[in-house]
């Protein structure tokens, strides 16, 4: 889909907005020569395979496939669309955003009236919970011993029992049903009668860090119900997985770690006694797009989850993937099966969870604990099977000073020589590195298959004539000059799949409006960051190629046998057969080869 912003204004853009400046407030970008290398923000990986290059000001993942330049990095960093990225990185190089066409994207002009629809929706519950109405929603806030002052902070509310009083007050303000439904606060049954989502619960406004209402968490007070907490569904401005309730608060906290919390209450609880650092994971497993966004704010990080089976089991798979991400670990574990918001409310509690976090262990120290509280160690079978689980802890273990000072303390409580230990921790770490590397090839190859398949499905049917397309437009992007002598030989209608058709189109217009101009750069706003990902995918090696006229000529031929084969095979792309052969002879006729 292509975007009113003129070629001119988003170069210089692109020219206030430095890559290397801009991508380094997402990740640790590191000098590898001209250009710079990280780990990929796009996918979790251990060695960076990530690189910028300020040359050419673009960015490509050799891991996942991720690339583009620095509009195609917003969108895809800040969950954003191509008008929100140029308005975003405007912002931050403080220069207009003409405003003819801006919101020109169907996509775009539906997120903002969703963001409004949320706003306007969060204002509705608290007011009724304010109103006499409302006061069963502000009675339970109450019992839970928060200030009114802590509600209104967070913007609490209640949703009216009745089908649609939100429905209703949101189409007085004029709002249309579609977008009420794809904002997540109404649904349509099968009859095609359409109705509150949220009835009867009290209302949790989550907000993202930029201070959008992206959506809700309502908790019934139905207590036969089979889930107490309902969240917003994913829609075109929310996504559970990318979120963290309080997140808005939280990242201009001083604190000296973000505390990551369960549920609602608990960090509202911590809000209130002082712990503004406190976020929660809206009930979803946590995820690698949650650990980035809390990298913009903070590396360190104190994971506060329930001390029961499941909450270990979730805070195992936090630090895992809070580590790949680059940030420091501690644990915090509330005893006596309370919850944050219960200690806060006993007698000298804030004291004691402020002490606790000073104390917390690092994420190993855990790890260690967890595994001796397994086993009874007085006892030398289990003592044999605790040290097996224990050097499988050190494995993990990606500093080789942190691994050798806890390879002598585990030695030493053990009572074994450490030389012992680390020659069992040696074999584990070749078995563990070689099945690494073949499940994350396994997984990579996976999932750039997949993508390649959902933007180019056409590239499985016919991979040969896709390839030569691609080698075409790769020589057509890095050498501009040669757009003749393609434009002797092909054509569009020469092209088998309709995405290197598109993408040919796009890239010779671009060429002939201005043959000098940044062309890779300029197909941002005709395509999403995941086509131009695909683009960058099929280029990035092309410098390498000795390209010729006679190496052009030859591929034009050959994709132009490409054709004939598969239209003579019967097959056919996106037209019918007999659309092709005309097409065929208008270029004969034209005197076109």
């Amino acid at each position: 889909m292509a975007y009113g912003f003129g070629d001119e204004f988003l170069s210089d853009l692109r020219s206030r907005c430095d890559i290397e400046s801009i991508i380094s407030r997402y990740v640790d970008l590191k000098r590898s020569g001209s250009d710079f290398v990280a780990l990929c923000p796009f996918h979790g990986e251990r060695t960076p395979s990530f690189h910028v290059s300020v040359q050419k000001q673009m960015f490509y993942c050799f891991g996942c496939g991720a690339g583009g330049d620095v509009i195609t990095f917003i969108m895809k960093i800040e969950n954003l669309s191509f008008p929100e990225a140029v308005q975003h990185l405007a912002d931050i190089a403080g220069i207009k955003v003409p405003r003819k066409d801006f919101m020109d994207s169907e996509l775009a002009a539906l997120r903002k009236r969703v963001y409004e629809i949320n706003r306007v929706a969060a204002r509705f519950y608290h007011d009724f919970m304010m109103s006499t109405e409302g006061t069963r929603g502000l009675e339970y806030f109450s019992s839970r011993q928060l200030k009114m002052s802590t509600i209104k902070h967070f913007g609490l509310g209640y949703s009216p029992p009745a089908w649609d009083s939100l429905l209703n007050h949101l189409i007085e303000k004029g709002y249309n049903v579609s977008d009420i439904i794809a904002a997540g606060l109404a649904l349509k049954n099968e009859n095609g009668r359409t109705f509150d989502r949220f009835r009867d619960r009290t209302m949790f406004p989550i907000i993202d860090h930029r201070g959008n209402v992206v959506g809700f968490g309502g908790r019934t007070f139905d207590k036969d119900a089979p889930a107490k907490y309902l969240n917003t569904s994913d829609t075109v401005v929310f996504k559970k997985q990318d979120n963290l309730f309080a997140m808005n608060f939280a990242k201009d906290s001083k604190a000296p770690q973000i505390i990551i919390c369960e549920g609602y209450m608990d960090v509202i609880s911590l809000h209130q006694a002082g712990f503004t650092s406190a976020v929660a994971s809206l009930g979803t497993a946590f995820t690698q797009r949650q650990a980035l966004l809390l990298k913009r704010y903070n590396t360190n990080v104190a994971v506060c989850f329930d001390s029961d089976g499941a909450g270990k089991k979730a805070t195992a798979r936090s630090i895992d993937i809070l580590e790949a991400n680059g940030l420091t670990v501690r644990v915090l574990t509330v005893q006596g099966g309370k919850d944050p918001d219960d200690l806060m409310k006993t007698e000298g509690g804030p004291a004691m969870f402020k002490r606790m976090l000073e104390v917390s262990p690092n994420s190993t120290e855990y790890k260690i604990l967890t595994v001796k509280q397994k086993y009874n160690l007085t006892l030398e079978s289990e003592k044999t099977l605790c040290i097996k689980e224990l050097i499988n802890v050190l494995a993990g273990i990606q500093s080789p000073v942190e691994r050798a000072v806890y390879t002598e303390k585990i030695a030493r409580d053990m009572g074994i020589k450490p030389d012992s230990l680390t020659a069992e921790l040696k074999m584990l770490q070749k078995k563990l590195s070689v099945k690494a590397k073949r499940d994350e090839k396994r997984k990579l190859l996976s999932e750039i298959q997949s993508r390649n398949d959902r933007i180019n499905p056409q590239k499985q049917k016919w991979p040969k004539a896709a390839k030569i397309e691609e080698d075409i437009i790769s020589i057509l992007l890095n050498y501009p000059e040669k757009i003749d002598d393609v434009e002797k030989n092909i054509g569009e209608a020469d092209f088998v799949t309709d995405f290197n058709r598109r993408v040919f189109n796009a890239v010779s217009e671009k060429i002939k409006q201005n043959p000098a101009g940044e062309h890779l750069n300029m197909l941002s706003k005709h395509f999403e960051p995941s086509e131009i990902s695909y683009i960058h995918s099929f280029i990035t090696d092309i410098n390498a190629l000795s390209v010729s006229p006679n190496t052009l000529c030859e591929l034009c031929e050959q994709l132009k046998e490409q054709r004939n084969s598969i239209i003579q095979a019967g097959f056919d792309t996106d037209e019918s057969f007999e659309a092709q052969l005309q097409k065929i002879r208008e270029k004969r006729k034209n005197g076109c080869k």
